[in-house]
């Protein structure tokens, strides 16, 4: 049963009904879209089961502008976030979830810190790349210099026999 409240007179307007009994405006349209954030919740877990991550972010963001209140559409996007690989976004969406909630869940903050330890380490794993990388081009650059000083040798040697 969904009650709700008519948006031109403030009376309260049950089971569904399409008419508001006390100004008579037609409600079907408030009534859909009310509906909305759940339909975009919906289309959402089911994007995300296709792995299409930031489809199902989308839909999560028109969902959570629809109902800001609604906590599961916030966690499901910091959770979206997180499977794209983006645990910035995630993190963010988490904090969004704790600050606006002053009784935040003991899931939601522990959530919150699994977030953040998983983002130091990428943060550790992308230095470690980097160092690698670098360190792997000057090695490049002192191979190709082994190779060149080789090949002269065998040049210089091949011009040596055919003397």
């Amino acid at each position: 049963m969904l009650t709700i409240i008519c948006p031109v007179c403030g009376r309260v307007v049950a089971d569904m009904e399409m008419k508001c009994p006390g100004c008579g405006t037609d409600l079907e349209a408030y009534i859909s879209l009310s509906y909305t954030p759940d339909l975009l919740f919906n289309e959402a877990a089911e994007l995300l089961l296709r792995k299409e991550y930031y489809a199902a972010i989308d839909k999560l963001a028109v969902a959570h502008y629809l109902r800001p209140a609604d906590k599961e559409i916030v966690m499901m996007m910091a959770r979206a976030a997180e499977s794209a690989g983006n645990p910035m976004l995630a993190m963010e969406k988490m904090a969004v979830l704790l600050a606006d909630d002053d009784n935040a869940s003991e899931q939601a903050q522990e959530e919150f810190m699994r977030l953040n330890t998983a983002y130091e380490q990428l943060e550790k794993d992308r230095e470690l790349d980097k160092t690698v990388t670098e360190l792997s081009g000057e090695r490049f650059a002192e191979l190709k210099d082994i190779i060149k000083r080789a090949f002269r040798e065998s040049v210089n040697e091949m011009k040596m026999e055919v003397k």
